[in-house]
């Protein structure tokens, strides 16, 4: 009877503490990511017909500069995806939704699986030049990613003796991510239109 009753007291043990384990685990591994999704219809079909082949190109470059206190530097995206959209009223909704992004708060705005299947994508080369050809006329969203590193020093205040300020050179590097969009229309089959994805960027520390 006593052993009984002390498999039945560590059978309870057990459980209790299972539960108890699986209920932490359960409230520390949640998902706290806010996704924002467009609840604007797809047209699947339209997307579709929009990259279809067409003769027209779309040509362009991949750049950003800094401001001449920084060093009026120009760097060029060598190497990377620009994507192509077709542009529809759900992308416009879901262009929307990004703007509400907050990545502190893990807020976040997503493509449906579908939509995403729906892009054309060109690699830049060393000057950063892209190009999309067999274009059909109409309107393009084209996004790209560009990772790049600011290196510099700034005069940094160690001290001063009388009249005098002493300063040391402190150098420094900074990584960042930078987005780069526009929107291109091509109003006529067999037309090159430019795309010029640039941007001015601060690359010092402030």
């Amino acid at each position: 009877m006593k052993n009984r009753t002390k498999n039945l007291l560590l059978l309870f043990l057990i459980f209790f503490t299972s539960v108890t384990v699986h209920a932490q685990v359960g409230r520390t591994s949640s998902n706290d990511t806010i996704k924002l999704k467009s609840t604007v219809p797809f047209d699947e079909e339209f997307a579709k017909l929009a990259l279809s082949e067409g003769k027209s190109t779309i040509k362009g470059r991949v750049s950003l500069t800094l401001p001449p206190a920084d060093g009026a530097k120009t760097f060029y995206g060598s190497n990377l995806i620009v994507y192509l959209f077709p542009v529809t009223p759900y992308l416009l909704d879901f262009l929307e939704l990004r703007k509400q992004e907050d990545p502190k708060r893990l807020k976040f705005a997503f493509l449906s699986p579908t939509s995403w299947k729906y892009r054309l994508e060109a690699t830049s080369n060393g000057q950063g030049e892209f190009a999309f050809y067999h274009m059909k006329p109409g309107k393009y969203y084209l996004e790209v990613y560009f990772p790049w590193q600011y290196t510099g020093s700034d005069n940094k205040y160690v001290g001063s003796e009388g009249n005098t300020d002493y300063y040391e050179k402190e150098y420094f590097s900074n990584k960042y991510e930078q987005m780069l969009s526009k929107m291109v229309e091509i109003k006529k089959d067999g037309a090159t239109e430019k795309a010029k994805l640039h941007k001015f960027v601060v690359g010092r520390r402030r």
